[in-house]
């Protein structure tokens, strides 16, 4: 599990005294919990690099920013991806939620094409749509839109299945999937 912009105070098991989160405390309790990481980047397109090839993201060159949706590049197919390295030992490989490596031309770049089996999420980060303050059904927008950005996507493997995401809805369906895929 990779999360954006939480910080290891953040959660309850690291002894944040506000923050409510019973299913990551159980999560922390029977099973591992870490108490050091460094991240190479503090955005996210370059540490999701790293963190997938385990080489720092200047070698892939992402790097020092972040994808947005009309860049035509990404995670250069030449990368060895974690995996790549597992789908080949028997593991069933998944990505679920923002992938952010970017889209390209006939969707050349997104998870499928960089060895995982599966996948389901938007290409890149929900702020990066239209109106990302636009959270409720058939309501208008109460920050500037950005016109030059198109409807965020949903995809399941190569295929966009919703668009616009419903930002309402997101959540759960990223936890059905990846219960769903767990359950396997």
């Amino acid at each position: 599990m990779f999360a954006d912009d939480l910080g290891y105070g953040d959660l309850q098991a690291y002894g944040h005294p506000t923050s409510h989160t019973p299913n990551l405390n159980n999560l922390a309790k029977n099973g591992l919990l870490f108490t050091q990481f460094y991240v190479s980047s503090p955005v996210c397109s370059p540490s999701r690099a790293s963190l997938l090839t385990g080489r720092y993201q200047t070698r892939s060159g992402i790097w020092p920013g972040v994808f947005v949706p009309d860049v035509v590049g990404g995670l250069p197919l030449n990368e060895t991806t974690v995996a790549e390295i597992l789908h080949p030992r028997g593991y069933h490989t998944a990505i679920v939620g923002k992938w952010h490596l970017g889209v390209g031309k006939d969707n050349m770049y997104l998870p499928p094409n960089q060895g995982f089996d599966e996948y389901y999420g938007i290409p890149y980060s929900h702020d990066m749509c239209p109106c990302e303050i636009c959270f409720l059904p058939n309501e208008t927008c109460l920050s500037d839109c950005k016109d030059d950005y198109t409807s965020c996507p949903v995809f399941d493997g190569l295929n966009i299945v919703e668009q616009p995401a419903d930002l309402v809805t997101l959540h759960e369906k990223y936890v059905n999937r990846s219960v769903h895929l767990y359950s396997r």
